[in-house]
């Protein structure tokens, strides 16, 4: 799901944070009452304060298991959220490794090694990819 809208985002956090708008109002009164304050805070920084950087704050806050007060305090955990999310890039960039040494073993007719490289899983990946490329050494 992708959130296009503020109201969408105020939904999102009601769902997944448990935020509630005040008893005494509207709902579509608080809705709106919130969505000039996100507004007005996104347009201090717009090139951090995005819906999808929001959202990314909204999943950690998830993970985390804190509550908010309003959907606008979000905006205080993004630029954590997303130091947090660029970590993972690592593993993927394990991923596209292997995959580019299973297109050379192919390529190079190694059948033994494109099995050994396809086969890996968990810790073992980054020492097979290791023992593929002093392989690739030696052969040179």
């Amino acid at each position: 799901m992708r959130i296009t809208k503020l109201s969408e985002f105020i939904l999102y956090v009601e769902n997944t944070l448990g935020w509630a708008p005040p008893e005494n109002q509207e709902r579509w009164v608080s809705y709106g009452i919130e969505a000039r304050k996100l507004k007005r805070k996104m347009a201090t920084n717009p090139d951090l304060y995005t819906l999808d950087n929001l959202v990314l704050a909204v999943a950690l806050l998830r993970h985390e298991r804190k509550p908010v007060r309003s959907p606008v305090a979000v905006c205080s955990h993004v630029e954590r959220a997303i130091k947090l999310a660029a970590a993972p890039e690592t593993t993927s960039d394990l991923a596209g490794k292997i995959h580019q040494a299973i297109i050379e073993a192919f390529t190079a007719g190694d059948t033994t090694w494109v099995e050994r490289l396809a086969a890996a899983h968990g810790t073992a990946r980054r020492e097979t990819l290791n023992a593929w490329r002093e392989h690739q050494k030696a052969n040179a």
